[in-house]
């Protein structure tokens, strides 16, 4: 971009054209006894540029007998234009005269010169950003293609994670909660046939705790962004800990009962009580919406966070777990399982359910971190 095109030789001076930048020297004072000066302006800071006669600087119109021009050239940004004394400091003006005593036909010369070398700088600059926009755009294109296709390969991956047998659902623990309901019904009326209503209610909390969960897990496929993707898995995650710290203390809630435990009986009923399983329509209300929603969860996401979190702080404060007495609840809860063909493991239950850390949601950001 250094190359030197043309230079002009003029009375008190040159004027060198590059492919970059118009460069003037000169010596300054009367008839040009003074310090050499060069002036530098680069065409990337040219605004605009055109000949002057004598009498457009104000100096007169009959003070200019033989015709004398000035090119000025103005800047766009006059702390650019460089001018070299001693100390080499910008010029102080928004503007760079070649005003070496040029006659007309020198003037227009240089003038045309100049043009011609803007226009193709100009010209050459627009291709090359065209060329640029459109190596940008094409790798943006490229660059699109590659997150879709990862994204698309991570939906596939995580619903193969999360449907092993590849039926459409999220692999759940079975909800045999009614087929121990049932089996105990006369029990459970003989202690207090009240109970019977708070059982079912139990029973439809769960099962429509259970259908959210599968909701959340088909939006998954409609998911556009991989962070996206990455809240709703940990939302279904999180969803799915919850049924199953559910269906473990409900099952245990008939057992206790069975077992006249009353002791673990009611401090598993009161832990849902403060839930509001008994008096709550809230999973009725997600149901509702999570249908209504489509593949907008943004808004409703944290609102179920904040419920499972509810759940999962109230249930794990459940002490009947660690004492001795419920080993023989395990094994007489174990038992009643078998007798209605469950395949819960409530040890593997238990151990899965203590094992659990719950994801947690950034409100702000819509971020995730474990």
């Amino acid at each position: 971009m250094n190359t030197l095109l043309k230079e002009f030789n003029q009375r008190l001076g040159s004027v060198k054209i590059y492919e970059n930048k118009v460069e003037i020297t000169y010596k300054s004072g009367l008839f040009g006894f003074g310090e050499k000066i060069t002036e530098i302006i680069e065409f990337d800071n040219i605004k605009n540029f055109k000949i002057l006669g004598l009498e457009e600087l104000g100096i007169g119109i009959n003070s200019n007998p033989l015709n004398i021009k000035v090119i000025r050239i103005f800047a766009i940004d006059q702390n650019k234009i460089l001018k070299s004394k001693a100390n080499n400091q910008n010029s102080q003006k928004d503007f760079l005269d070649i005003d070496m005593g040029l006659k007309n036909d020198t003037a227009q010369d240089i003038y045309d010169f100049i043009k011609k070398i803007l226009i193709e700088i100009l010209e050459k600059n627009e291709k090359e950003r065209i060329e640029k926009e459109k190596v940008k755009m094409e790798k943006e294109r490229i660059r699109e293609i590659n997150r879709i296709n990862n994204l698309s390969n991570n939906i596939s991956s995580t619903l193969n994670e999360l449907d092993q047998n590849n039926d459409g659902e999220v692999d759940l623990i079975d909800n045999d909660f009614n087929q121990l309901l049932n089996k105990n019904q006369k029990t459970i009326i003989a202690f207090d046939k009240n109970y019977i209503h708070q059982f079912v209610k139990v029973s439809n909390f769960i099962k429509t705790k259970k259908q959210n969960t599968q909701k959340i897990f088909e939006s998954i496929r409609d998911t556009s962004t991989q962070e996206e993707l990455e809240e709703r898995v940990h939302l279904l995650k999180n969803q799915i800990h919850a049924y199953e710290l559910l269906l473990f203390h409900s099952i245990n809630m008939i057992g206790s009962m069975v077992s006249e435990d009353l002791i673990t009986f009611y401090e598993i009923y009161e832990s849902f009580d403060k839930l509001g399983m008994f008096n709550s329509n809230w999973e009725n209300e997600v149901s509702e919406k999570l249908t209504n929603i489509g593949d907008k969860l943004d808004d409703l996401m944290y609102s179920i966070y904040n419920m499972e979190q509810n759940i999962v702080s109230e249930l794990s404060h459940l002490s009947y777990v660690t004492q001795e007495s419920f080993e023989d609840l395990n094994r007489s809860v174990t038992s009643q399982l078998k007798e209605v063909q469950s395949s819960i493991n409530t040890n593997n239950l238990l151990t899965g359910i203590q094992a659990y850390q719950l994801y947690k949601i950034n409100k702000n950001t819509k971020g995730l971190r474990n």
